[in-house]
């Protein structure tokens, strides 16, 4: 079994010249979720070393540009590269008609990808599989919160954290949030916890490490301003107690070993 995650970008939403927004893959076996397709997703990818066509389904947290603007690219380069095999999108109910009209304005329209897209809403507490071995838990974060004031429609705006199994593991991945409140739910001590750093505190993951001593827990969506801070963290603890992300790192799950970066252009 091969149970992996591979960070493909690990930067906030301020763009920067050699980083990309933040998104990762989990790899079981040969299915591919990509988490986030933000602005510059397609290169972002190809720096990394991951074909496109190994993303097997992607999932959005969030309408925030740096995590689901680079959708039209994405569906651009498959369309180019003749892709065929279908691609699941995974996303809130709430977010369905926005992700479609996303596509259909920048005029790629379903009959004519040349693939299927499986379109797949989730709900906020309603646990879905996106393939055998993967189980998903959304929950519903503060991020977007402030926004309240702007929702005429009264449809509601999402912002989503997710509880994940997947080889044996299971790993809690704050997406963006809103602060403190938001950084783990209540009783839940994961095997590996993804969170971002521009809502909180470094002192919030060093609260959260001396809490739950047995997870290891990886930072990113940091700015490159913040980088030295978050590296004096890590070197609190322990080897891989808490690790700072970086583009195109691989943790394989089964035995938490960190690679640097592996490239699967040949596979």
């Amino acid at each position: 079994m091969t149970a992996e995650l591979i960070f493909i970008g690990t930067s906030s939403a301020l763009a920067e010249l050699n980083r990309f927004h933040s998104s990762f893959i989990l790899q079981l076996n040969d299915y591919y979720l990509l988490m986030d397709a933000g602005d510059g997703i397609s290169r972002a990818l190809i720096a990394a070393g991951i074909p496109f066509s190994l993303i097997s389904g992607v999932m959005i947290s969030h309408r925030h540009a740096d995590h689901w603007a680079g959708l039209p690219s994405l569906f651009t380069q498959w369309k180019l590269g003749r892709r065929s095999a279908p691609v699941s999108l995974f996303f809130h109910q709430t977010d369905e008609s926005a992700v479609k009209r996303l596509l259909a304005d920048s005029y790629l329209f379903e009959d004519r990808f040349g693939f299927q897209a499986v379109y797949t809403p989730f709900r906020t507490g309603s646990e879905f599989r996106p393939a055998d071995g993967i189980s998903v838990l959304p929950f519903a974060n503060s991020h977007l919160d402030k926004y309240k004031g702007y929702d005429v429609s009264g449809g509601g705006f999402y912002s989503g954290s997710f509880l994940i199994t997947a080889g044996g593991k299971t790993l809690f991945y704050t997406g963006d949030i809103g602060g403190e409140a938001d950084l783990m739910p209540a009783g839940e001590t994961p095997d590996i916890y993804i969170s971002e750093c521009s809502h909180v505190s470094a002192d919030s993951f060093r609260s959260l490490a001396e809490k739950h001593e047995h997870t290891m827990i990886i930072l990113t969506h940091y700015t490159s301003e913040q980088e030295p801070g978050l590296l004096a963290l890590t070197r609190e603890f322990p080897e891989n107690r808490i690790i700072l992300a970086k583009e195109g790192m691989t943790i394989e799950l089964t035995t938490g070993t960190v690679y640097e970066k592996r490239s699967r252009i040949n596979v």
